[in-house]
């Protein structure tokens, strides 16, 4: 059995195109949508966060190390308020606002980066 495969000069700038296309993606574009959705994290997380002095609401931010992105709540008792506690005196419910926001920017990030890569092979 044989088979010959055929190249053009369109074929292979078209194939470099995408190539450096990829590339950028690579090093700007997912960096930049992985931004987005640490901010996308904290924004909803703001809007779930319960209040009461409003302390654990400030302390909710991103932050960036190179190509590191972290979201965080930064007081010491935010995981008490996500996960509640079974103290014996003192039980306190769940009030889910982080895990759930970082859910919601997982998809979010998930579907920046389809879209950018169904662009990209668009091309």
């Amino acid at each position: 059995m044989r088979y010959q495969l055929k190249q053009d000069i369109k074929d292979a700038a078209r194939f470099k195109s995408k190539m450096n296309r990829l590339k950028r993606f690579a090093n700007v574009d997912f960096v930049k949508i992985a931004q987005d959705a640490g901010a996308y994290a904290v924004k909803k997380a703001l809007t779930r966060v319960p209040v009461k002095t409003g302390d654990l609401k400030r302390s909710i931010r991103t932050e960036t190390d190179g190509k590191d992105i972290y979201v965080e709540a930064g007081m010491d008792y935010a995981a008490v308020v996500e996960f509640g506690s079974e103290k014996k005196n003192r039980k306190r419910a769940p009030k889910p606002y982080f895990f759930n926001s970082i859910a919601d920017a997982t998809r979010f990030y998930e579907d920046r980066v389809d879209k950018k890569l169904n662009q990209i092979n668009r091309l």
